[in-house]
């Protein structure tokens, strides 16, 4: 009951904030983000760091990233 309230309440803030707020901003920021996000997905995905020396991408193990992709819809309701 306490989770299908707060359902309804952040649906009421979200349109509260899509009426009253910066509406065009908001949709302008989020088309950007797109883009870019589009833009640069496969030179980010693809990045190894072996012209810069950086030995992040080595260190960052697919058990790493199966760990963040199973938690990421937890942590989305969490925060949402």
């Amino acid at each position: 009951m306490l989770s299908s309230f707060n359902t309804w309440i952040m649906l009421a803030l979200g349109l509260f904030v899509l009426v009253c707020g910066p509406t065009l901003y908001l949709f302008s920021l989020g088309v950007e983000s797109l883009g870019v996000y589009l833009d640069t997905y496969f030179s980010r995905s693809l990045f190894s760091g072996a012209a810069s020396g950086d030995s992040w991408p080595q260190s960052w193990t697919v058990f790493y990233w199966s760990v963040w992709f199973a938690w990421a819809p937890v942590s989305a309701l969490f925060l949402g």
